[in-house]
């Protein structure tokens, strides 16, 4: 029997015909929806949010604890403005996520699907070709990946991050009144009175700013964590599965053959 007009090969054809229309309307559709993609921007900008503040709390108790006497609070202060140097990295970490919310389902069903069916439908007709079917698989499993890392990355990170909200917002709330305090004292020219009022004077507010360090550089972490390491690890442990479960290498930039200087192929497959 000619494997052209065989069941097997008229059903394959038809699911990759089906494949390619169901990617531009109901696929596309879907991901590309208002109530998909706003709970996630939501989310987002809620810990856009919460980032900003951290800096902002971060920036104020570092130019308060420099008002007080002598210089025991300047290596405090130093560590409390590094902490904005950390901040702009997961802001950088949560627009990229924002962007890749808009752009994935149109890369994705717009692009990388339709693009994948085709090679397999010309591979079907004519070719034969086990590296053009290669390429197509990969193409959909990347097309995959990249569609649901944003959503489980977030999904993830979400759960985490309720355990520590709190903590967080408690952090820059206590940070921002100490440096209120402070500030105030030494506007209305009260500063020594406030640090003699209270027992241990200078070394008293120094420990309270060690805390609020402390607890900055915690809540930091947690941050880098959900925004950044998070998103990376589901992509790595998305690839993973593909290639365990289908034997296929996702194309990524830190395996693509041509950067590898000992690679003897420079193909894709």
């Amino acid at each position: 029997m000619n494997t052209q007009t065989s069941p097997m090969w008229l059903l394959k054809l038809v699911a990759l015909v089906l494949l390619t229309v169901l990617s531009f309307t109901v696929f596309y559709s879907f991901f590309t929806t208002d109530s998909y993609k706003y709970p996630m921007y939501s989310y987002l900008d809620g810990k856009k949010t919460t980032v900003v503040g951290l800096a902002a709390a971060a920036t104020a108790a570092s130019a308060a604890i420099t008002m007080l006497p002598g210089d025991v609070g300047t290596p405090i202060a130093d560590k409390l403005a590094e902490i904005s140097t950390y901040t702009i990295v997961i802001l950088c970490a949560i627009f990229l996520e924002k962007y890749l919310v808009t752009i994935t389902g149109a890369a994705a069903f717009k692009v990388l699907i339709p693009i994948a069916c085709l090679l397999l439908i010309v591979n079907l007709l004519s070719l034969r070709s086990r590296r053009l079917r290669q390429l197509g698989l990969k193409l959909i499993c990347f097309a995959v990946i990249i569609v649901l890392t944003v959503p489980v990355s977030v999904a993830l990170s979400r759960s985490i991050e309720d355990t520590y909200q709190e903590t967080i917002q408690a952090t820059i709330d206590t940070a921002n009144e100490d440096a209120q305090e402070i500030q105030n004292s030494q506007e209305q020219g009260l500063l020594e009175s406030l640090i003699n009022s209270i027992k241990g004077g200078v070394s008293a507010f120094t420990k309270k700013f060690e805390i609020t360090l402390t607890n900055m550089i915690e809540a930091i972490s947690v941050l880098i964590v959900t925004s950044c390491l998070i998103p990376l690890l589901v992509f790595v442990f998305f690839s993973w599965l593909i290639k365990m479960f289908f034997n296929l290498e996702v194309p990524t930039p830190l395996n693509l053959p041509f950067l590898d200087k000992n690679s003897k192929n420079s193909n894709l497959i």
